[in-house]
This record gives C-alpha cells, structure tokens and sequence, in this order.
C-alpha cells in the first residue's frame, strides 16, 4: 500500500508537477492576452518542457492503469487513466507532434501539484488504505486533507476549466479554419477531436469528484 501511494502516486505527481512549474514561465508567455489569433501557436508550437512532461505523465497513467485494475478502483479511475493516458500518447507520437506540448504543462504537470497530496492522504482511507492509520494520525490526516481540498479547488476547479476553455476554443477555431484541407489538417482532425471530447469529459469528472470531497 504505501508503496503504491507513496512510491508511485506520490512520487510521481510530485515529478509531473515541478515539472510543470520549471515550465510556467513558458505557459504563462503562451497564455499571456488570450487573443484568439494566438491558438495556432498554442496548439502547435514546439515545447520540451510539454513533450517531456507528456511522455512522462504516459507512463505514469500505464502504471496508474494497471494498478486501479489490480486493487480494484472505480470505474471513473480506470476511465481518467485511459482518457488522458490517450491523449499524451497522441502528444508524443512523431506522426502528430508537434500538438498541444503547451497545455500538457499544465494538464499534465501543473495540475498534479493537488493530486501529489492525494498521495499522501491515500493512505488513511480506510478501503485503499493502511488500517488504523487515521487514528494513529488524525490531525496529520486532517492537515493533508484541508490543504488537499485547497489546492484541489485553485487547480481543478478555477485553473483546469480556464484552460480547458481555452483548448476547446482553439480546437473549434482550427476546425473552422479554411487552410483545414491541408494534409496536415486532415492528419490532425481526428486527434483534435478526441482531445476535444477527453477535455469535456475530464472537466465534468473534475466536478464529479469536487461533490466527493464535500461529501467527505
């Protein structure tokens, strides 16, 4: 268990997240105005930083992946980690690239800096966690869990509707674009598209899951 939450999840998000913040210097530049005649460069400008987050946050959601199915998560784990483990492959593949490099900053590092937390507090759940830990704990648990919900809320639920305002916005408009007949057009139609229904569907989930942390 703990080395699961912590020597996996833990370590991992942890990864993708200060991987994320060496990078907001360029996500900010990139976001900076918003003007709608930016979201060319926005969905395909080149971008180490995205391109190594993405290829690393894959690998993350194979592991993530094959552990919800092993210790038996729910349903909408298994689906998040299919979604977006999709979608980085789709940003690493060299028939695509370059792809939305920049929003894999903050989708795929930035965003973790809350889900590194769920790390740690994974391990006083009483069903995927070490028994008797929250008694053993209870102001630790306590602390992660109300500085979890903090963060939860600024990433997920102010930040990831703000860039996932933008993505959608830059893909409808690149759908619309009348050079869209191009081979590169026809190449990427398909790969925008499924972008464009996974960020719709991670969005309500984050929201599915918000109503979870209240309940608790």
């Amino acid at each position: 268990i703990l080395a699961r939450h912590i020597g996996v999840d833990f370590l991992a998000c942890l990864v993708a997240a200060l991987l994320g913040w060496n990078a907001i210097r360029e996500l900010v530049t990139a976001f900076r105005g918003g003007s709608k005649t930016e979201w060319f460069e926005r969905l395909f400008a080149e971008s180490a930083a995205g391109r190594n987050i993405a290829l690393f946050y894959l690998s993350f959601q194979i592991k993530n992946l094959y552990d919800s199915l092993v210790w038996g998560d729910g349903i909408e784990f298994i689906l998040h980690h299919i979604l977006s483990g999709a979608v980085a492959l789709i940003i690493v593949t060299p028939r695509f690239e370059p792809i939305c490099q920049l929003y894999a900053i903050f989708f795929m590092g930035l965003s973790e800096t809350s889900t590194t937390l769920l790390g740690l507090l994974a391990n006083f759940d009483e069903g995927h966690g070490l028994v008797g830990l929250s008694e053993l704990f209870p102001n630790v648990k306590i602390m992660l869990g109300a500085t979890f919900g903090v963060l939860f809320v600024v990433f997920r639920i102010v930040l990831w509707p703000y860039f996932t305002f933008h993505l959608v916005s830059d893909i409808l408009t690149c759908l619309r674009w009348r050079a869209w007949q191009s081979d590169r057009g026809a190449k990427l139609r398909r790969p925008l598209i499924f972008m464009l229904a996974v960020a719709a569907s991670l969005t309500l989930l984050q929201f599915y899951w918000l109503a979870l942390i209240v309940e608790l």
